[in-house]
């Protein structure tokens, strides 16, 4: 909660807008209905209880007694005494927040408005105090934006988005590093899309722009995290089951104790002591990324193999038939187109040696 002034007027004239956060969805379309809150649907929210639960939080902790009593008089309550949490019965008791998928404008002028936004601070697992910490944890649904920020918010996202495009423009050429870059935001982000193992280079740049436009923040956090490198390595290894995850924590097949958090996991690879471990977890990658490629270079020679087979050729059985024993010289017509030269067909431009007795 942030600190107030003790001296002045409790009420000021500001407006905080109470914005919904939308997240990037793994099984739902963006835009749909369901996307953040169904239509018609609320969100309630009252004074939340203190850790050993003896009281209500206190809403409006650090404020003077001063301000206190004014904003009991602004209300048309008795006294300050009203807000005291450690009275069986007091003003915060039955107090409610309710808010629908299109958030609320308080004015701070307003005393109702402003006891609701001291209610909202409170709520420290499900409000972000302000629209830049949305995606600090991935618990909060509402975030409040300070109307005299706002500007200087908004020009601080299009100077960051400005950054994470160009950083979009350089990693664009290689689908290996836009898929890397989507195996790392998948590890840190509980809530994003899982990317397909053989993501084509249209999908991935899309996706990327979607995250950009969504947080710029976020995607300048995972592509410059520190050790971004070791979070990719952690998802790859993930995928082809060289590392096991259960919950939040990560260990090695067969292991009977957990190496930690990814967090855990990055320090122990970084550890000169367990280079050898990084070296294995670097070379079954390798294998199994060569085993995925050999493999689809399979999948290409027999598409185009049954393409031939079934295309109006002339074999010496007959036209448009091609059996057993000629796919095998296809075969070998394919393969030395790989080590065909291309100049070989070229005439040669030498005369012939010279016949000499």
């Amino acid at each position: 909660m942030e600190n107030l002034t003790e001296t002045g007027s409790v009420l000021v004239d500001e407006k905080i807008s109470v914005k919904p956060i939308r997240r990037l969805s793994d099984w739902l379309p963006e835009g749909h209905d369901s996307e953040f809150m169904n239509e018609g649907a609320s969100w309630t929210l009252c004074v939340p209880m203190l850790r050993d639960k003896k009281a209500l939080k206190d809403p409006l902790e650090k404020m003077s007694s001063t301000q206190k009593t004014e904003l009991a008089e602004e209300l048309g309550l008795e006294g300050p005494g009203d807000f005291n949490v450690y009275r069986q019965e007091n003003f915060w008791r039955k107090f409610q927040v309710t808010i629908d998928r299109n958030g609320r404008i308080l004015n701070l002028s307003d005393p109702y408005d402003y006891v609701i936004y001291r209610v909202l601070l409170c709520n420290t697992e499900y409000i972000a105090p302000s629209f830049a910490m949305r995606n600090m944890k991935q618990t909060y649904k509402f975030a409040l934006e300070h109307e005299k920020d706002r500007l200087k918010d908004e020009i601080t996202t299009v100077n960051k988005k400005e950054k994470s495009y160009l950083a979009l423009s350089k990693m664009s050429s290689s689908r290996e590093m836009m898929a890397n870059y989507m195996w790392a935001h998948y590890l840190q982000v509980r809530t994003a899309q899982r990317p397909p193992i053989d993501a084509p280079i249209d999908w991935l740049y899309k996706e990327i722009g979607k995250i950009i436009d969504y947080d710029a923040d976020l995607f300048l956090s995972v592509a410059e995290d520190d050790s971004y490198v070791y979070k990719v390595l952690i998802m790859k290894a993930l995928n082809i089951g060289a590392l096991a995850r259960s919950g939040d924590t990560y260990k090695f097949p067969g292991a009977n104790r957990p190496i930690g958090t990814v967090d855990q996991m990055v320090n122990y690879l970084q550890d000169d002591r367990h280079q050898e471990d990084l070296l294995k977890l670097k070379t079954q990658i390798e294998i199994a990324e060569k085993q995925t490629l050999n493999s689809e270079i399979g999948k290409v020679s027999k598409t185009i193999l049954t393409d031939f087979a079934t295309s109006p050729v002339t074999s010496e059985k007959g036209p448009g038939i091609i059996l057993p024993e000629d796919v095998k010289d296809v075969q070998e017509q394919i393969g030395d187109t790989d080590d065909k030269n291309p100049e070989s067909d070229k005439p040669d431009d030498k005369p012939p040696p010279l016949d000499i007795e």
